[in-house]
């Protein structure tokens, strides 16, 4: 249980508003270093917290940081609800976490983060990124953004590595299933493959509620269906392929598909050609520039571009949130076997 702030001025032998000025970053110019030190330290060994509210109304930092993103539906979003959380927690910092399903929420999200006074905020792609206004904010996957600090997975060399290994298996009818990626991802794929010479990506379905939708098994065994797919969620890859193993399609020899996430979601699936996105690092590069941006308002913007790693088989080794959170999950043969560090 905390001590309250006279008990820590009292341990301490200074006055309250000393501690007050020391655990509110004002003590420089009134309390001395050493004792601003042990101050600390006393507050440090007796778990004593300021008072939120009153650091609100005080002007003070709230110690929140507000994060808006797509609803999480899958393994892939709450991964990074979850490292959000505990590395904001590591700094003293709590999330609020406002969601959206579609755009036409995305300006109730940021109304309701600004409404609790947030020190920062960390949001996902969206159309409307000004309505932060003076907050400080960094985006993710925002790549067009000039007016703030963002971060991006390099979606166009992963794209191209992609047509690389489906050219390599003589593939030659290409389909991407990007959902709000899709077009992009298509004007990419499509310059790519005339300088390798080859043909266009094949129209197709653009996002995976059409394919849930419409795709059938007579539309599986048209000799013009795409023998390769780049899927961009390893969930949907695997439903994919086993509709298509369902209805007599052989994958990968007849039609390749290629995943992303390397994630837990795909368990107990076959395992699939993917690739595999560094969930803490994207967090912790998101933090680290937020963090960058309160402290300095007015530094230069910052674009920052991380690497994806093909991984030939899925459900290779992915490392949850914290040391002891950590399983290995392997395949042998067609029996999976899970090792837990927490049980050695």
């Amino acid at each position: 249980m905390s001590i309250s702030l006279r008990e820590l001025a009292d341990l301490a032998g200074v006055s309250r508003t000393a501690v007050s000025l020391v655990m509110n970053g004002k003590s420089r110019g009134n309390v001395s270093a050493q004792k601003a030190a042990l101050i600390r330290s006393l507050a440090h060994k007796h778990g004593y917290r300021p008072s939120l509210m009153a650091r609100s109304l005080r002007g003070c930092e709230r110690k929140l940081i507000g994060i808006l993103m797509p609803m999480p539906m899958d393994y892939y979003a709450s991964l990074f609800c979850g490292l959000l959380q505990s590395r904001l927690r590591e700094r003293d910092y709590m999330p609020l976490f406002s969601f959206w399903r579609d755009y036409n929420d995305v300006a109730e999200c940021y109304e309701s983060v600004l409404y609790h006074q947030v020190d920062g905020i960390i949001a996902w792609e969206n159309p409307t990124p000004q309505l932060a206004g003076n907050t400080p904010q960094v985006l993710y996957e925002l790549p067009d953004c000039r007016t703030h600090d963002v971060v991006l997975l390099d979606i166009d060399t992963m794209v191209k590595e992609a047509i690389d290994h489906f050219l390599a298996a003589k593939k030659k009818r290409i389909a991407i299933l990007g959902e709000n990626r899709s077009r992009l991802l298509y004007q990419e794929a499509t310059r790519y493959l005339r300088q390798k010479k080859a043909p266009p990506p094949v129209p197709w379905y653009k996002t995976w509620e059409e394919v849930a939708q419409h795709l059938t098994a007579a539309e599986v065994r048209k000799p013009d269906f795409p023998d390769a797919i780049l899927v961009f969620n390893d969930g949907q890859a695997a439903a994919l392929a086993a509709f298509l193993r369902k209805h007599g399609q052989r994958v990968p020899e007849k039609v390749m598909i290629i995943g992303y996430n390397n994630l837990l979601e795909i368990l107990p699936s076959e395992p699939l050609p993917t690739f595999n996105v560094s969930h803490a690092e994207i967090v912790d590069k998101l933090i680290e520039l937020l963090f960058r941006r309160m402290a300095q308002p007015d530094a230069e913007l910052v674009k920052v571009l991380i690497k994806t790693t093909f991984v030939p088989e899925s459900n290779a080794p992915v490392y949850g949130i914290g040391e002891d959170a950590r399983r290995v999950y392997e395949h042998k043969g067609r029996k999976l076997e899970m090792k837990d560090n927490m049980q050695a």
